[in-house]
């Protein structure tokens, strides 16, 4: 039988349409194979546990955790690292992608410290050798950790330890501090107990607070929640918006979302409640462990959408997977140079700090006896409670300029004229060594810009009245400074030698500022040379 020859056309047409669709088919294949096992060569660290306690810091893993590696392939793709400790936790992993730093016991009274160890399992190496418990460690820039160290008291500081192995705490008073994250601006982001005092007073809230590397600028993180919520397990998850875990009184526990530039959090939503642990990870997405009756397992969480979709294929995990992190390498928080270590002044001296109060009458009670206080009284916690360290004078409009201690805890009481106590802080505070800070009162926004004035305290007096210092006074009088020839100086000049001088710059009052209405007070100082090899910039160092 023959067949005509545009059938045969036909067919052969027809030929050459399958053969390029089945090619193009295999092409399809090996990408999306490809792709496949790109998508399973990205790996997470985290801690399995055959029991998780979610509430407790201590003894979250009463039975016992792993230290694990895991993929997107299920059971097959999970390694459990082999360690010589009863329990793990806190995996964090370097800037780089190959450490991964994490706090372990090595038996179950053990203290926790904080050890790390490469990527593939090798060079485990202790790096905390403290008697208290050394918890949630986490990277800072160039090559400094920080990490929370809770007593066996239950009382929990911050401690950072520099590339040189020293050691030293951050936090200087009550209030049970937890470091929660490393934000992108190298600020910390810590928890305590809202106000800040000893442990067992207050336990009904927590707070977020921000400070620097070094222990300065201690500052609540605005007004982010109601009083009396409880904000735990906080993370940024882009730059300037967080997500952490809150409780408010009487209600159930959910994740509430901080967005950049927002004054105040906004709850995710009642069906978050049972997702802990968050952690940033691309595109909107955030990493969380999930729980399941008795079982915490990871999954994807988007503040957006409130889509929840688990994370890894299938269920190779035995019991729960909890603090999930990806094993990848990521940005480094920026560097926030500290001026407390090298900048030696002869005006102040080093191991003091200052406080300027703009104006002391600010407080969430508001009395019209306020208006009566001459004195501010300093108070330093003790062993027995508190003790008096001195006096010193407020202005009419409320403010007052003193020189502390460093690294103690303090707090203030306004007095009048027959030194009755009209107002009391209750939170205690710090200053660290030659650390300037002001604040527009006990209880200003953090979101808002105080009003533009001229604080009176600094017309009368541009040096600040010393407080518990040997040529202080028992009336918190200041100290005679005197530089050369005995003569009186406010403030020290540059020399020819390169001597240091310090300004206090502040804001002109609105009539000689033109129509501004608002901006920050704040405290400034022109820096000394830096010293050689310091690798900090006295530019950025000024700009703080």
């Amino acid at each position: 039988m023959r067949w005509p020859s545009a059938s045969v056309g036909t067919l052969c047409n027809m030929a050459r349409r399958i053969i390029i669709f089945l090619t193009a088919g295999l092409l399809a294949g090996a990408i999306l194979s490809a792709q496949s096992s790109g998508a399973r060569s990205v790996r997470w660290v985290g801690v399995e546990a055959p029991a998780v306690d979610a509430g407790r810091l201590i003894r979250r893993f009463p039975r016992g955790s792993k230290l694990v590696l895991v993929g997107s392939g299920g059971k097959r793709d999970r390694t459990v690292l082999n360690l010589p400790f009863f329990a793990v936790r806190d995996p964090e992993v370097s800037f780089d992608g190959k450490q991964i730093l994490f706090s372990a016991q090595r038996k179950a009274d053990s203290r926790w410290q904080v050890w790390t160890l490469k990527a593939d399992g090798t060079g485990l190496r202790q790096l905390t050798h403290g008697r208290d418990n050394c918890l949630h460690p986490l990277y800072l820039a160039e090559g400094a950790i920080a990490y929370t160290g809770e007593s066996v008291r239950g009382r929990a500081q911050i401690y950072v330890r520099t590339a040189s192995a020293a050691t030293q705490p951050i936090t200087f008073g009550p209030g049970d501090f937890r470091l929660e994250d490393v934000l992108h601006d190298g600020r910390l982001l810590v928890s305590a107990g809202w106000p800040l005092r000893a442990p067992g007073l207050v336990q009904r809230s927590r707070q977020l607070y921000v400070l620097h590397p070094d222990g300065s600028g201690l500052r609540v993180l605005r007004d982010v929640t109601h009083t009396g919520t409880r904000n735990t397990e906080a993370a940024e998850i882009a730059a300037g918006t967080l997500v952490f875990r809150g409780q408010q009184p009487g209600r159930a526990a959910t994740l509430w979302e901080l967005r950049a530039g927002a004054v105040r959090a906004l709850p995710l939503g009642i069906e978050t409640g049972s997702l802990y642990w968050p952690r940033p990870f691309e595109n909107g997405w955030v990493v969380a462990s999930q729980r399941r009756g008795s079982r915490y397992l990871p999954v994807m969480f988007h503040p957006r959408t409130h889509r929840v979709r688990p994370l890894l294929r299938g269920d190779g995990v035995a019991g729960s997977l909890v603090e999930v992190v990806r094993l990848q390498a990521h940005a480094a928080p920026l560097v926030y140079p500290s001026i407390l270590q090298w900048l030696n002044l002869p005006l102040y001296r080093m191991g003091e700090g200052q406080l300027l109060c703009l104006n002391s009458r600010l407080s969430m009670n508001p009395r019209a006896v306020a208006a009566a206080a001459v004195r501010v009284r300093i108070l330093g916690r003790s062993s027995h409670g508190s003790e008096t360290l001195g006096t010193a004078p407020v202005a009419s409009d409320g403010s007052f300029y003193v020189q502390v201690a460093a690294d103690r805890a303090i707090r203030f009481q306004l007095l009048d004229a027959a030194d009755r106590v009209l107002r009391e802080q209750r939170s205690w505070i710090w200053v660290r060594p030659d650390e300037q800070h002001a604040c527009t009162g006990c209880h200003e926004s953090e979101a808002l810009a105080p009003p533009n004035r001229w604080p009176l305290i600094l017309r009368r007096k541009r040096i600040p009245y010393v407080i518990g210092g040997p040529a202080a006074t028992a009336a918190g009088a200041p100290a005679a400074r005197t530089q050369g020839g005995g003569k009186r100086t406010g403030v020290p000049r540059r020399s020819k030698t390169g001597a240091s001088r310090r300004t206090v710059s502040m804001l002109k009052p609105a009539a000689q500022r033109g129509t501004r209405k608002q901006c920050s007070v704040t405290l400034c100082r022109r820096m000394p040379p830096m010293p050689p090899g310091s690798g900090a910039s006295p530019v950025q160092g000024a700009e703080q």
